[in-house]
């Protein structure tokens, strides 16, 4: 991919009911705050690339989306921006969005910023995975950083009949305790509610690993229950 459609996709691909592909690019793009690309199948073979959406630089619309995305029964595309946002600087470059795409008449796309992560809220900042879709149309997703205790979070986002979305912090992770911290991954969903999902870091303390002056504990696997 060359600057114009954006460059290093971090994030696997989402099909939808007609065989076209849509996925990330977390760098490059018009704005260089990464992309969201389709990619439609040809006649005879090969595939065309159409960029749906270039996110800007430090903006409101967030910028480099490491995830990939989830797709509705209407065809809208939602995903998370590790930076940008309204919320605050966090690292000097946002601290990251829930957005979604949605196809308008004659082709073009149009992004909307669901929640935009707080530099020093309880509601988490800087996520990096995709999100989770259930029955009821509510997303969940979780954020590496941010929180209470600023090491992430899973959450949940519930749309209203406003079109505002609610967030709610389903769960804080605590450095040093034995649920773990910095979940760089997102949830699975099962069909009781259950979340699902992994730390890189946190765990047992008698499973550490050793990494020069550093003790570090290797993460966990976790449920989060309703």
């Amino acid at each position: 991919m060359d600057v114009g459609d954006g460059h290093n996709p971090y994030a696997g691909l989402t099909f939808d009911g007609a065989g076209n592909l849509y996925g990330t690019t977390a760098f490059g793009g018009t704005g260089g705050g990464g992309t969201v690309f389709q990619l439609i199948p040809q006649l005879g073979g090969g595939w065309y690339e159409r960029v749906l959406y270039a996110f800007q630089n430090n903006t409101q619309d967030g910028n480099s989306p490491y995830a990939g995305l989830v797709i509705d029964a209407a065809g809208n595309l939602y995903g998370t921006t590790q930076g940008g946002g309204s919320g605050g600087s966090c690292q000097g470059n946002g601290c990251g969005t829930v957005y979604e795409l949605s196809p308008k008449a004659g082709g073009s796309w149009v992004e909307t910023v669901l929640h935009s992560f707080q530099e020093n809220g309880t509601d988490g900042n800087e996520p990096f995975a995709g999100l989770t879709f259930d029955t009821t149309g509510n997303l969940y997703g979780t954020t590496t950083l941010g929180g209470a205790n600023l090491v992430g979070i899973v959450f949940g986002l519930s749309p209203r009949s406003s079109g505002n979305w609610h967030e709610r912090v389903l769960h804080t992770f605590q450095r040093g305790m034995t649920d773990g911290f910095e979940p760089y991954a997102g949830v699975i969903l099962d069909s009781s509610g259950n979340l699902y999902g992994t730390t890189m870091f946190g765990g047992d303390s008698k499973n550490l690993e050793r990494g020069g002056p550093v003790a570090i504990t290797p993460g966990t696997v976790f449920e989060v229950t309703p």
